[in-house]
């Protein structure tokens, strides 16, 4: 888990440093035949690093969760005592959520993803309206 976060927290950092060189480049009007192909695959390697961190992430909240609905769903009173209580145990280990936190109040999921793009679309609005 540990290894896990310090990856993806490594991959959308640097993707949002990737976001914030190409908004800056299209707000300083330096636009050349030559530059189009290189901004483009910024974005490209840009958009698909952060679209996997954000992908991985919610896969493991996913997987997580129905890891925990089947064990919910087991047959446990057919278990001799000592399976019962590794059961027990088990099921109380699994119903912590398993998240890859970046701060307290974010994870690395869906809406995290979709509050990014929410926040680069807003600022790109207001650049592109700043400037017309």
């Amino acid at each position: 888990m540990q290894e896990t976060q310090t990856i993806i927290v490594t991959f959308t950092l640097s993707t949002v440093f990737v976001g914030i060189g190409i908004a800056f480049f299209i707000v300083s009007d330096n636009f050349t035949s030559e530059c189009y192909f290189r901004m483009t695959v910024t974005f490209l390697a840009g958009m698909t690093t952060f679209m996997a961190a954000m992908w991985t992430g919610q896969l493991l909240e996913s997987n997580w969760d129905e890891i925990t609905m089947v064990l919910k769903e087991v047959k446990w009173y057919n278990f001799n005592h000592s399976n019962k209580k590794l059961y027990l145990f088990f099921l109380t280990t699994m119903m912590k959520k398993r998240k890859i936190q970046l701060t307290e109040n974010y994870s690395v999921n869906y809406q995290l993803g979709l509050a990014v793009v929410r926040g680069v679309y807003s600022v790109i609005s207001v650049v592109l309206n700043k400037r017309a």
